[in-house]
C-alpha cells in the first residue's frame, strides 16, 4: 500500500517500540508522518510535534492539505471519515490490514523503491559506482539495492557485447576502465525492460542523444509518476529555440518531477573517491529532491540542494519543505534548475576555448582571462535565456567549480589544447578525428554545444554580447584560427559584424 500520508494515533502507537522505526522508514520514502491524540512523551520519541487534536481532526487536516491524496490511519479504534485506508493495530479484525498489525509488520510491508540507469559513459558509470555503493547502506533501505542499467550495446575488441562484458566483469573498461560499479549493478541492453519498474530513474547519455531517448521512454514508466535525474550537459536546439534537456525529459509521459545535478565531476577522480561536490537543482518537488542527495551523497562526494524559483514565497515554501522531511535548511536560495542546467551546458563551450588558447601557446594569465570572461558570459547568457536563473549560480559546484576542473582537466580542455597545437605545427586535424583518436569513445560535447549556442546567438542578434563564445563556435566552423580566441573582443566583435574574424 502506497500513502502521500499517514496519520499515526498515539494510542495505537504508545507502547510499539517499532514505531520510531516505521516513522523513519515513512519519512524516508516522503511520506507526511501526523501524530494524533495529546501525548507529548510519545511524540518527543517519534521526534513528532505534539498534537492536541483526535484522530477524526487530525484527519480532516491532512486531508485539506492533501485533498486527491492516499491517507491512512493507524489506530486501535474506529476510522475516521477521511481516511483512505485504517489499520487497526493488535487487533482481532484489522480493517484494511491483516489482525495482529504492528509497527515492524507495517514497516516491513512498505514497498521499496526501485532505481534504474540510463547511460554507461564514463560520468554515468562513476554516478552509478556511488548510487550502487549508497544502496547496499542501511541509509537507503527503503530502495531495492538492485541498479539495472540500460547500456547502448556495442562490439568491444575482445568481440565481446559491451553488455556482456559489463556483467561478467562488473567493469566497464571501455569508457571508465578499473572502477567496479558494483555487485548490485546489472547492464541491460532493451531500454523498457531497464527502467519497467523503476520509481527514480538517472539519465546519464550525450545530450544529442537523450530526445530519442526520451521518445523510447514514452509508454515504458510505470504508472504513477517517476522521478527523475538528468546528469546530461547540453543543450537541444530547435528551430523554436533552445530547449533544456530537463524540459524535454519532463514532457515524457509518467515523469512526475525532474532534478539536475550537476558540478566539478571528472569521472576518475568521482569513482576513486576523490574530494568532488555537485549542485542539485530543483523545481517542484523538495521531497524528491532529498531522496536524490541520500542516493548521491557519500563523505567525499558532496551534494547541495536548495531550492529552484526566483519568488521568495518558493523559497520559503522549499525551506519549510526541508524542514518537515528533517532535511537542514537550504544554505542559499541561489540554486535553481535552469541555472545548474545552463552551467554544466554552457563550460563546454568556454573549456573549449581555454584549451584553444592553451594549445596556440597561452599562459596562465590569457587562460584565467578567458576563464573569468567565460563565467560572465556564462552567467549573461543563461539569465538572458531563462529570466529565472540567478548569476549567483554560477558561483556554486555547478558552475566556477565545474568551469574550472573542465578547463583543467575535462576532454574538452584537452582536445582543445590539441587541435590548436596541431595547427601551429603545420598538421591541421578536425575535432572529429580528435575525438576518435582522444576519447576512448566518449563525445566531445563543447564542439557541437559551441555550434548550437552559436545558432541561438545568430537568430537573437546577440553575437556582439558574447564574443568569447562567438569565438570558438567560429573555430568549430573553419572560419576563424585557434589563436583568435586569445583575441576574443577584437575577433567576436568582427564576427558579429561581417561574420569574418579581421
Amino acid at each position: 500500500m502506497r500513502a502521500d500520508a499517514v496519520i499515526l494515533d498515539a494510542a495505537a502507537v504508545a507502547d510499539d517500540p517499532a514505531a520510531s522505526s516505521l516513522v523513519a522508514a515513512l519519512r524516508a520514502r516522503g511520506v507526511e508522518v501526523t501524530l494524533a491524540g495529546a501525548n507529548t512523551a510519545v511524540a518527543a520519541a517519534l521526534g513528532l510535534p505534539p498534537a492536541a487534536a483526535g484522530l477524526d481532526a487530525a484527519a480532516t487536516a491532512a486531508r485539506l492539505r492533501s485533498p486527491y491524496g492516499t491517507l491512512v490511519a493507524v489506530t486501535k479504534g474506529e476510522a475516521p471519515a477521511e481516511a483512505s485506508y485504517t489499520i487497526r493495530v493488535a487487533a482481532p479484525s484489522s480493517g484494511d490490514w491483516p489482525a495482529g498489525a504492528d509497527c515492524s509488520t507495517l514497516a516491513a510491508a512498505l514497498p521499496k523503491r526501485r532505481v534504474a540507469v540510463i547511460g554507461s559513459g564514463a560520468w554515468a558509470c562513476a554516478a552509478t559506482s556511488l548510487l550502487a555503493r549508497n544502496l547496499r547502506t542501511p541509509a537507503c533501505a527503503d530502495f531495492e539495492p538492485a541498479v539495472p542499467v540500460w547500456v547502448h550495446d556495442e562490439t568491444l575488441a575482445d568481440g565481446r557485447s559491451i553488455v556482456d562484458a559489463i556483467n561478467e566483469d562488473g567493469v566497464n573498461e571501455k569508457y571508465l576502465p578499473g572502477v567496479p560499479l558494483g555487485p548490485n549493478v546489472t547492464a541491460v541492453r532493451d531500454l523498457a525492460a531497464a527502467v519497467a519498474d523503476a520509481d527514480m530513474l538517472v539519465i546519464c547519455a550525450p545530450h544529442q542523444f537523450v530526445g530519442g531517448i526520451a521518445a523510447s521512454l514514452a509508454g515504458a514508466l510505470k504508472p504513477g509518476g517517476v522521478a527523475a535525474l538528468s546528469l546530461v550537459k547540453g543543450m537541444r536546439v530547435t528551430p523554436a529555440g533552445p530547449q533544456l534537456v530537463s524540459e524535454l525529459i519532463a514532457r515524457v509521459p509518467g515523469v512526475a518531477s525532474v532534478a539536475v545535478l550537476s558540478g566539478p565531476n571528472i569521472a576518475a577522480e568521482v569513482a576513486a573517491g576523490g574530494l568532488a561536490e555537485a549542485s542539485l537543482g530543483y523545481e517542484g518537488d523538495v521531497r524528491a529532491a532529498a531522496v536524490w542527495r541520500r542516493l548521491f551523497q557519500t563523505p567525499s562526494f558532496h551534494v547541495d540542494l536548495v531550492p529552484g524559483g526566483d519568488k521568495e514565497g518558493e523559497v520559503a515554501s522549499g525551506a519549510r519543505a526541508c524542514a518537515r522531511v528533517d532535511l537542514p535548511l537550504p544554505p542559499s536560495p541561489s540554486i535553481d534548475r535552469a541555472g545548474v542546467e545552463c552551467a554544466g551546458t554552457l563550460k563546454n563551450v568556454v573549456a573549449l576555448g581555454v584549451g584553444l588558447a592553451a594549445g596556440a601557446g597561452a599562459a596562465d594569465n590569457a587562460r584565467a582571462t578567458l576563464l573569468r570572461a567565460g563565467l560572465a558570459e556564462m552567467a549573461a547568457l543563461a539569465t538572458r535565456l531563462y529570466p529565472s536563473a540567478r548569476r549567483d549560480t554560477l558561483l556554486e559546484a555547478a558552475g566556477v567549480a565545474d568551469l574550472v576542473a573542465t578547463c583543467a582537466g575535462g576532454r574538452n580542455a584537452l582536445v582543445g589544447a590539441e587541435f590548436a597545437a596541431r595547427h601551429a605545427a603545420g598538421r591541421p586535424t578536425t575535432f572529429e578525428a580528435l575525438e576518435a583518436e582522444l576519447l576512448r569513445g566518449q563525445k566531445l560535447q563543447g564542439a557541437l554545444t559551441a555550434a548550437e549556442v552559436d545558432a541561438v546567438l545568430e537568430a537573437r542578434g546577440w553575437r556582439a554580447d558574447f564574443p568569447l563564445m562567438t569565438v570558438v563556435a567560429a573555430v568549430v566552423a573553419g572560419v576563424a584560427q585557434p589563436g583568435d580566441v586569445l583575441r576574443f573582443r577584437e575577433a567576436g566583435k568582427a564576427l558579429a559584424q561581417d561574420g569574418a574574424c579581421v
